[in-house]
């Protein structure tokens, strides 16, 4: 049997997720339609609606998925580097708001099978080394995971699935370049390498076969530049998926979190940001150079994983972090300046550390000496979880302005009840109404920082 005949075979036959897995599965999926709601309003979703088809479900799926994931608010695996929940969450809702007679009992089942699937094919990359190495794990996943799980919602059997699965993998590509980041093309790419996913899916319903045996000898790493262990998909689907992700509870990219945490510690300690001189963030040097970008009024990703600006926005207007739509924060001179004081130190100690957690260290200098404060796990990893009552704040201090808080808990409510079939239903329908709407203008927070 080839390996691509076994993955699939457990999906399709894979079990109920645990009662405790079950529920978390429910927070992760109310965390993603929050992703998702926030990026729609973005400069760079306003672009993506423009390119991808409201005639193709395949497309739109595309389209639900890249929008949740440059949120940057979604869930991440921290051993594999994977952001497993921006693709079959999006993609699932997208089918049954469009695809007639499909059966809403199956999302629950087919998010967990597309989840399953992207985490232990992240495990079997090395996602967490490999991004380092110009391979993006999520992008190169996305057509497997969108595949499973509308495999799971055609209710197609093993041997259809595998195709869809060898077919998907076929078209994926870890590397997108370095295209320029004031008008991207990243979530172009991405969109429409979930788009190729969901095709897979629909050619392997209409018998269309793929290459079973990609996965049995070294087509990964010839073709793609990917080395490979099929250790981790050569185990039966896990039971534990959700407690093993990390939680967001604010608008960062995840190497940044810790330190972020670790500087507004301090300050909720008594610091002052105003009297600090300077400030050393040290990192594992796997991602000190990732998190050394400057700030640059051309690059919203420059404000997401760029630790000088993450630093002065914890300083300065925590509140900020926030928002999903950067467009003040890049061009705000205060926090700019405030950065200045910010420099990046890869600490080798911290490198074992990695990639179980994403740990920082901040030391910050000021008239009374140097303050130092260490976070290995950040809030919302595994070990420090975000509650429910939590991830409804993140919604409400992400959302309400541009939604309203009544509409935001109205939200919260339809995603809470995706777990019966004319919940899910109600709740795809309207996620689909809601990307598919295209804003008048792009919704441009303002933010007006403090000079210190």
């Amino acid at each position: 049997m080839s390996l691509l005949s076994f993955i699939s075979q457990g999906l399709v036959n894979r079990r109920t997720l645990p009662a405790a897995e079950q529920a978390l599965q429910r927070e992760h999926v109310l965390d993603t339609v929050v992703a998702g709601l926030s990026g729609i309003n973005t400069p760079e979703a306003a672009d993506l609606r423009r390119v991808f088809s409201t005639d193709s479900v395949a497309d739109q799926a595309g389209l639900y998925s890249a929008t949740t994931r440059l949120s940057e608010l979604d869930d991440i695996h921290l051993l594999s580097c994977i952001t497993p929940s921006s693709v079959p969450v999006p993609v699932a809702l997208a089918l049954i708001a469009h695809v007639p007679d499909l059966s809403a009992d199956r999302f629950a089942p087919a998010v967990a099978a597309g989840t399953d699937l992207m985490l232990r094919f992240g495990v079997a990359i090395d996602g967490a080394h490999a991004l380092y190495r110009g391979i993006w794990p999520t992008y190169l996943v996305a057509p497997m995971g969108a595949a499973a799980t509308a495999s799971v919602l055609f209710d197609l059997d093993e041997e259809a699935m595998a195709h869809a699965l060898a077919l998907a993998l076929s078209t994926s590509s870890g590397t997108i370049g370095r295209p320029p980041e004031a008008r991207t093309g990243r979530w172009f790419l991405f969109a429409s390498a979930v788009a190729s996913g969901v095709r897979a899916a629909q050619a392997a319903q209409l018998g269309i076969l793929g290459d079973l045996s990609l996965l049995d000898g070294d087509w990964l790493e010839r073709w793609r530049g990917v080395k490979f262990d099929p250790a981790p998909l050569k185990a039966p689907p896990s039971d534990q998926l959700y407690a093993t992700l990390s939680q967001k509870p604010y608008c960062t990219g995840k190497q940044c979190l810790a330190a972020g945490q670790a500087f507004r510690a301090l300050i909720e300690e008594g610091l002052d940001p105003a009297t600090v001189t300077a400030i050393r963030v040290r990192v594992p040097p796997i991602y000190a150079g990732m998190v050394s970008v400057k700030p640059d009024k051309h690059s919203r990703s420059a404000s997401l994983v760029g630790a000088p600006l993450q630093m002065a926005l914890a300083a300065l207007k925590p509140e900020g972090r926030s928002l999903v739509d950067r467009s003040a924060i890049q061009s705000d001179e205060v926090l700019a300046r405030y950065a200045e004081r910010v420099s990046i130190v890869p600490d080798e100690s911290l490198q074992s550390a990695f990639p179980a957690q994403w740990p920082a260290i901040v030391e910050a200098d000021g008239p009374r000496g140097t303050v130092t404060k260490a976070v290995f796990a950040a809030y919302g990893d595994p070990a420090d979880r975000m509650t429910e009552a939590a991830l409804r704040d993140k919604a409400h201090a992400t959302l309400d302005a541009a939604l309203g808080r009544v509409a935001v808990t109205q939200w919260l409510s339809k995603a809470k009840a995706f777990d019966n079939a004319t919940g899910c239903r109600a709740l795809a329908e309207e996620f689909g109404a809601a990307m598919r709407a295209m804003p008048a203008t792009n919704s441009r927070a303002i933010i007006r920082s403090k000079a210190v």
